[in-house]
C-alpha cells in the first residue's frame, strides 16, 4: 500500500473513530471477549471490525500479543453472516420524498430519474415501496 493511501486511511479512521468516542468504550470492555467487543463496537460505529482493529493498533491500545490472539475470520461481516447485515438505504428519506414529489407532479420524467440514478424502473418502484410511499407511476 502506498504511503498516501495509509495516511488517507488513518485520517478517515480518526474521523470515523475519534479517540474521545473510543476511549470510554475501550475502558468499559472489561472481560468481554475481544472479538465480540470489536464486532459490537464496529457495528455501533457503522465501520468494519477490521477497520476498528487497525484503529486500535494505530492507537497502540491493542498490543502485538493481543493482536496475535485475534482470529480475523471472526471479524468478517462484524461477526454476522452476510444475510444478517442491516445495510443502510441508498438514499435519504428526504431525497426520496423530493424525488417522489417531482415524479408525481411531472417535474421529472420517470425514465430521466432512472437514468440519473442509474437504475431500472423496477428499482425506482422498490425504492418508493421501501419508504412506504405510493409509487408515482405505472409500469
Amino acid at each position: 500500500m502506498k504511503r498516501v493511501e495509509q495516511l488517507a486511511n488513518n485520517f478517515a479512521a480518526a474521523l470515523l473513530m475519534p479517540v474521545a468516542g473510543l476511549k470510554p468504550r475501550w475502558e468499559k470492555r472489561a472481560a468481554q471477549d475481544l472479538h465480540d467487543w470489536l464486532n459490537e463496537t464496529a457495528s455501533d460505529l457503522q465501520v468494519t471490525s477490521d477497520a476498528l482493529y487497525w484503529r486500535l493498533r494505530q492507537l497502540s491500545w491493542l498490543t502485538q500479543a493481543a493482536s496475535l490472539e485475534i482470529n480475523r475470520d471472526r471479524l468478517t461481516w462484524n461477526g454476522r453472516s452476510p444475510s444478517a447485515q442491516i445495510l443502510p438505504k441508498l438514499f435519504s428519506r428526504r431525497f426520496v420524498e423530493r424525488l417522489h414529489w417531482a415524479l408525481d407532479r411531472g417535474e421529472l420524467s420517470i425514465r430521466r430519474a432512472a437514468g440519473l440514478l442509474d437504475c431500472t424502473l423496477e428499482d425506482l418502484e422498490d425504492l418508493f415501496k421501501s419508504y412506504e410511499l405510493p409509487v408515482p407511476f405505472d409500469l
